[in-house]
């Protein structure tokens, strides 16, 4: 409801939505809204649960949002590949200000894309980041590349909670891989409803046949049952009707035959 509101409005320039429960569904309806919404500046989803699902939706509007500046999506359980997707569709924008992204459980590849993502930003303030699982490794690459942008005093990398294990990333690829296969599954419920619906369908064309055929039949039965002889001792149109197409043979037939087959 608060998405249509929104989608009809098309005036927003501040939104603030954070700790309100909304999941990728609500989320992606949300994200539909906000493209029509060229004026939007700043957008606050923190504390939601967007993930990689939701990203992928989010950040194609994001990428529609020409006045951007201060973008918040800290604690949404954004992931490596999720943060990965925002930093794709923010590649092209030149108007952040202030990002933050903090507490999203991003690895270093995510972080990475992130940082990269920032090259453009001359109007960059800060980017948070903070509390995150970068790993030493990672966080000094990421301030590296900022530092190569001119861009060090902007980023924000505080209480890192170090790289995560080979586990959460295989627990990740197949979040990820899952979000991927539901969507394919989506596909093959709707085709196989379409075949459902097809067979259904054909069933239902089998019962008319079917019962066409029964009529037909019950007519050939009422066919059988009625001769010219029957017609010419009570005519009527019932009966006339009921000898069949090939009535004009009937008759000739029965004109041509001999006296004692009467």
């Amino acid at each position: 409801m608060l998405a249509a509101v929104f989608k009809k409005l098309k005036t927003l320039e501040h939104v603030e939505m954070p700790q309100n429960g909304i999941y990728h569904v609500g989320i992606t309806a949300l994200s539909d809204a906000f493209e029509e919404n060229k004026k939007l500046r700043h957008l606050n989803l923190n504390d939601n649960t967007i993930t990689y699902k939701g990203a992928i939706p989010l950040g194609q509007a994001l990428s529609k949002l020409p006045s951007l500046a201060i973008l918040n999506l800290g604690d949404c359980l954004l992931k490596s590949a999720g943060a990965s997707s925002i930093a794709k569709y923010l590649t092209d924008n030149t108007t952040l200000e202030d990002v933050n992204l903090t507490c999203n459980e991003i690895s270093v590849q995510g972080g990475l894309d992130l940082v990269k993502a920032m090259k453009n930003k001359t109007k960059l303030k800060q980017i948070n980041v903070s509390e995150n699982q970068f790993g030493e490794e990672g966080v000094e690459e990421m301030e590296k590349l900022m530092k190569s942008f001119g861009m060090a005093a902007a980023l924000v990398l505080e209480d890192d909670e170090g790289e995560c294990s080979d586990e959460e990333q295989d627990e990740e690829s197949e979040e990820e891989n899952d979000s991927d296969a539901e969507g394919d599954n989506s596909n093959l419920s709707h085709n196989d409803s379409n075949h459902s619906h097809n067979a259904s369908n054909q069933s239902h064309n089998n019962s008319n046949q079917s019962h066409n055929t029964s009529n037909q039949s019950h007519s050939v039965s009422q066919l059988k049952q009625h001769s010219v002889t029957d017609f010419l001792a009570a005519p009527s149109v019932s009966l006339f009707n009921s000898l069949g197409p090939n009535c004009a043979q009937l008759f000739l037939d029965e004109i041509n035959s001999e006296p004692e087959d009467r």
